[in-house]
């Protein structure tokens, strides 16, 4: 996986590099640009409205094809947390829909969440990057929980002391018997 990421990376990196420095005239204009900085890059690139518009629906298709295959994964990834009771209201959100085989409520309540959050978005820049920011700073704590409750418990409640049960082996086969 990481040779993956590191190979997209180094394909890509170079590219982003000749894009910025060698397209934009006004790196300021596209740090401040309300149309978003890409738009903003290919219409200093092409110095005209409808190139630059017609360019950028190559990455906008390019991330509907990835929000359709997030939103799958996000959603089936709810449906198997609820199927195995990890979360709250399992026995509702674990629920198929017998026609189609598709977890439709894991699949509505992902599409509300991601909603939600493109609302906070818009409403504040801030706020979503608060949001994000929080989010990898409770993940980084969940880590620790277990850390913590094996230092607590383990002096007062040590764990058994027991031989592994393993299976016994397979009696030898012989050459003839192949």
């Amino acid at each position: 996986m990481w040779s993956c990421t590191s190979a997209g990376a180094d394909a890509d990196l170079p590219n982003l590099d000749l894009l910025n420095l060698q397209v934009t005239r006004d790196p300021a204009a596209v740090i401040t640009s309300t149309a978003g900085s890409l738009l903003e890059t290919m219409y200093q690139a092409t110095g005209n409205v409808a190139g630059a518009i017609c360019l950028q629906v190559f990455p906008i298709v390019s991330m509907e094809f990835a929000a359709q295959g997030i939103m799958c994964a996000s959603s089936r990834n709810l449906h198997a947390f609820a199927r195995d009771h990890g979360l709250p209201f399992s026995k509702f959100f674990s629920k198929l829909n017998p026609r189609t085989g598709v977890p439709d409520r894991a699949v509505i309540v992902t599409a509300v969440l991601t909603i939600i959050f493109a609302l906070i978005y818009l409403g504040s820049s801030a706020a979503f990057n608060a949001i994000l920011s929080s989010s990898v700073v409770f993940l980084n704590l969940s880590y620790s929980v277990p850390i913590g409750e094996f230092f607590l418990l383990s002096p007062r409640h040590p764990p058994p002391r027991r031989r592994p049960a393993l299976a016994p082996l397979p009696p030898p086969r012989s050459a003839r018997a192949a």
